[in-house]
């Protein structure tokens, strides 16, 4: 499976487009229905990172120990904790991180951005638009930003070929269809939620970012599939995010 993330970021299907969510959502939904063949209580969590950006040095957070994801060296291999020797997909004995060289976690401005926009094509946005598309995204959309997260774990999540190496990144993306799902549910009505794409323009977003598109490669679903109730009202739901006393 991350394989395939792999394969979809260099032919284009699962970033800088409308797609990027309705494709993480099915390929995260896939990975969870697969862990569960082996265990029927497991559940992907998500991680708010907003707690640990909150942090006086966000890397010292409890996530990077060995309890949750695990040290790094000082080269960046990821030795100890629940993923040391975590073969990777080009055959590396080990994931690798630079916790916090780079980047930052997600803030509570950049969420309040997405839950303050009242169209789709804001959310579902056009983030590799061409000369002429006639709908500017802003920079705060939710795939410029959720990059700035992959880019503070570092080393395998820094590229997005090699990202989901990392099974951080699947605790990442959980969170990122959280928001998503959080402004379903805050700006659209139940039919909206499952008809409302941004429009078919081929010099805001290549084709296979369209609606009726095949959602590559899990055929025979469309990237407006995507946008299906069934996910949520089947196969899982979010428990509230989590607070922190100051």
């Amino acid at each position: 499976l991350a394989r395939i993330h792999a394969e979809q970021t260099r032919g284009g299907a699962a970033h800088s487009g409308p797609a990027f969510l309705p494709w993480h959502r099915e390929y995260i939904k896939r990975i969870e229905l697969a862990l569960r063949q082996i265990d029927p209580s497991l559940a992907l969590p998500y991680w708010d990172s907003t707690l640990d950006g909150a942090l006086p040095r966000p890397a010292d957070s409890i996530m990077f120990t060995d309890n949750f994801g695990g040290l790094s060296t000082a080269a960046g291999d990821v030795l100890s904790g629940p993923f040391a020797n975590w073969r990777t997909i080009e055959g590396r004995a080990n994931i690798r991180r630079a916790v916090g060289a780079q980047g930052s976690c997600f803030t509570e401005a950049e969420i309040a951005f997405v839950m303050g926009q009242t169209t789709p094509d804001q959310v579902l946005a056009f983030t590799a638009p061409q000369r002429g598309c006639p709908i500017r995204t802003d920079y705060n959309c939710l795939e410029y930003t959720h990059g700035n997260v992959h880019i503070f774990v570092g080393g395998d999540m820094f590229d997005t070929e090699t990202s989901a190496n990392d099974p951080l990144f699947f605790f990442h993306h959980t969170f990122v269809d959280m928001i998503w799902e959080m402004w379903r549910l805050q700006r659209q009505s139940r039919q909206e939620r499952e008809t409302a794409y941004p429009l078919d323009n081929q010099q805001c977003a290549s084709p296979q970012h369209f609606a009726a598109s095949i959602l590559q490669p899990f055929g025979p679903f469309r990237n407006n599939d995507g946008l299906s109730n069934a996910y949520t009202d089947n196969m899982y739901e979010y428990a509230p995010r989590p607070t922190c006393p100051a």
